[in-house]
């Protein structure tokens, strides 16, 4: 057992940290850095950017470690930041397509792509990999997917 300075509590040694000079137990230790980064963003902010310049590659690795153990945030973040909707919003777009592609009617096999209007940010509904590059090999244009359409019909010689 020992006593923590700042909260005066005995606590099991395990409650301290083994490494540094911390003499308090490992609660006040984290009350006060938390304090420290509230009150200090922009020297914190340096800190971490510093850190950052000269260890690329603990980072990365770090990073990718990260988006892997927590796909499902970063998902609900892209989605909701690039399309402006909710997990539950693309979930309910996949049911009301029976898990379909709305162009090819094919059972989605890998995830679904978003596809919307680029003009207005409108989502029209969630598309295979391969019909998506498609529109967007068409850049979205109707009057070429006309052409093409009457392309196709022409009898070859």
């Amino acid at each position: 057992m020992r006593k923590c300075p700042k909260c005066l509590e005995n606590k099991h040694i395990d409650c301290f940290y083994t490494t540094g000079n911390h003499r308090r137990c490992k609660t006040c230790v984290n009350i006060d850095n938390k304090e420290y980064r509230d009150n200090n963003p922009e020297k914190v902010r340096n800190l971490y950017k510093y850190w950052r310049n000269n260890n690329k590659e603990k980072f990365k690795d770090y990073h990718k470690r990260w988006r892997l153990a927590n796909s499902d945030k970063v998902h609900s973040y892209r989605l909701k930041s690039k399309y402006g909707i909710s997990k539950m919003d693309y979930n309910n777009l996949i049911t009301i397509q029976d898990n379909k592609c709305a162009i090819c009617e094919e059972i989605f096999i890998s995830t679904p792509h978003i596809d919307h209007c680029h003009k207005t940010g409108k989502i029209r509904g969630l598309l295979c990999g391969t019909c998506n590059r498609s529109l967007g090999l068409l850049k979205d244009n109707s009057r070429v997917v006309e052409n093409m359409l009457k392309y196709l019909d022409k009898v070859t010689i």
